[in-house]
């Protein structure tokens, strides 16, 4: 079969791409990483032009305080700039100019924006990472090494996928939305292992107990204070929140530091407020199965282990995600005692402090 398309004897014509396995005129078997780069392209002119204003410029062009402005974008889910960088374009001046308008005439709050932007943030991150993943197990190279299509013609595709995609996600927010508020008125492939990630889970000390003791609304105010912080964390830090699993929280970083610094952060955090929940934690690194925007894997079953043994204000990590953070400055580990756990017999786990004096 192969050497009849190939070409086999001298004068044969070599079959057309559309009729090799695989391609398609939007999404082509071109390299993965390919294809995400022509996503990026198609993205940028859409993303509101260069980065040219400052935390401050940005907030008085758009008539809120810097402080509600930083919290605004933490609670979206994006990474914070330095303190003196240029990251804000003219598009989030007008996002955050809208806000403080409504603001400003009594329709929300502040508190009440930031309140919805937060789970907006964590459910479009998740949204954006399913998609990727989707898009790169489209995007598969030939395995035969036949020729590939056209780049342009892939250019065009992504040209025409994020327009889609935009329209998608707006069609499906209205239906879930209406069908949300009826509800209430009678009353987002890679199949495949990843690069190393530290993973991490972040969990209210005795929810269980807390859960009967408390009334509704206390115990809604004290979700709320705990996802707020954990949030914001994960996303000053560059990581990335997962899910939520009632009370607990499941995320990832791309390095063990990062994930130490949301950790111990998050600690820090309920040490200097009585009113956040007592929680522990449990890290662990290595390579993760990313699909629809969740995660699997060996490091995703350990970490949840050691966070069962961490006791109440204590992170704990595992025997790879110690080693990656040997060396680093800023923190430090104590070995403790092997413990059986459900899945492994024997677990070495780790003490993970703040270096004492910092460096």
């Amino acid at each position: 079969m192969s050497e009849t398309s190939e070409g086999g004897p001298s004068g044969a014509l070599r079959a057309s791409p559309a009729a090799e396995v695989g391609w398609s005129p939007l999404l082509l078997p071109i390299n993965s990483l390919a294809l995400l780069d022509l996503v990026m392209r198609s993205l940028i002119p859409r993303s509101g032009g260069p980065q040219l204003y400052s935390l401050e410029e940005a907030a008085e062009r758009a008539g809120m305080a810097p402080d509600d402005v930083e919290r605004l974008w933490r609670a979206l889910g994006f990474a914070e700039s330095a303190e003196d960088s240029r990251g804000y374009t003219a598009a989030d001046i007008d996002a955050f100019g809208e806000v403080a308008r409504l603001a400003a005439g009594g329709l929300i709050d502040v508190d009440l924006a930031i309140s919805m932007a937060r789970p907006m943030g964590h459910l479009l991150s998740r949204l954006g990472a399913a998609q990727v993943s989707a898009l790169s197990g489209l995007a598969e190279p030939d395995p035969k090494g036949q020729s590939q299509a056209p780049l342009a013609a892939a250019h065009g595709g992504a040209d025409a996928l994020i327009p889609l995609l935009e329209r998608l996600v707006v069609y499906a927010w209205r239906h879930h939305l209406t069908a949300a508020a009826a509800a209430a008125l009678p009353v987002g492939r890679l199949d495949e292992a990843t690069a190393p990630q530290a993973v991490g889970f972040i969990d209210i000390v005795s929810y269980t107990a807390l859960s009967r003791r408390l009334d509704w609304s206390e115990l809604a105010s004290l979700l709320e204070g705990f996802e707020a912080c954990v949030f914001d964390q994960v996303a000053a830090a560059g990581g990335r929140v997962v899910k939520t699993l009632g009370d607990e929280v499941l995320f990832v970083a791309g390095e063990p530091a990062a994930a130490a610094e949301i950790a111990l952060s998050v600690m820090d955090a309920g040490q200097a407020d009585p009113h956040l929940a007592r929680v522990h934690a449990g890290l662990a690194y290595g390579p993760l199965l990313e699909r629809a925007g969740d995660v699997f894997g060996p490091p995703v079953n350990i970490a949840s282990r050691v966070t069962g043994l961490a006791r109440a204000g204590a992170v704990l990590v595992d025997g790879a995600c110690r080693n990656a953070l040997h060396g680093d400055r800023r923190f430090r580990c104590r070995r403790r005692p092997p413990r059986p756990v459900r899945g492994y017999p024997n677990l070495a786990t780790y003490r993970l402090r703040r270096a004492d004096p910092p460096p």
